[in-house]
């Protein structure tokens, strides 16, 4: 056997252990929760306000700190909310059940964004409704997946679907962080 033939072969055998190494410590991402299956649009807004303020309300009560302020304030995120907010949320569709629906659906992973969203939005916004305008067949969604914002990402969120009146602006909330991979994939 020649010298080359032993050397590719060890070569071949180490990249296929590699490999095989790789794909048994990969870990498996943890399956969403029943909430996390479902998405809230500008219609949810009243709602969430309204969640939002018992939340706080039950926090200050637990408290004797004044409640935060501003825009960074740690609102009812993720597993925080309750149970009644969670069964008004609509169930996502499911893209390997029936035919996509959009020409473009555009995922944003989002982080406590709530100050940066405005001015991305807006962008993102103009861009579609423009390539929408000259081109009638093109249809468009955008999914905010908030990947366990702790500021009021969410609650921005669905002002600028309100303001915008756009019900193709869907936000997907995750009840814990699981960084920017595992949004996007949810």
């Amino acid at each position: 056997m020649s010298w080359t033939v032993l050397v590719s072969t060890v070569l071949m055998g180490g990249i296929i252990f590699a490999v095989s190494i790789l794909f048994l410590l990969n870990p498996n991402p943890r399956a969403p929760t029943e909430s996390e299956k479902c998405y809230q649009d500008y219609t949810h807004l009243p709602s969430l306000i309204k969640e939002e303020q018992e939340y706080l309300k039950r926090m200050e009560s637990k408290t004797t700190q004044p409640p935060p302020t501003g825009t960074n304030k740690k609102i009812a995120t993720g597993s925080t909310r309750s149970e009644k907010y969670k069964s008004q949320l609509r169930q996502l569709p499911r893209t390997d059940d029936a035919d996509a629906t959009k020409t473009l659906s555009v995922v944003v992973p989002a982080y406590n964004e709530s100050e940066r969203l405005p001015i991305m939005m807006k962008e993102t916004l103009d861009f579609l409704k423009a390539k929408a305008s000259n081109d009638p067949s093109f249809t468009y969604e955008i999914v905010l997946v908030d990947d366990g914002s702790q500021d009021s990402t969410v609650r921005v969120a669905l002002e600028i679907a309100q303001s915008e009146a756009n019900k193709d602006i869907r936000v997907l909330s995750l009840e814990k962080n699981r960084g920017k991979g595992g949004a996007v994939i949810q």
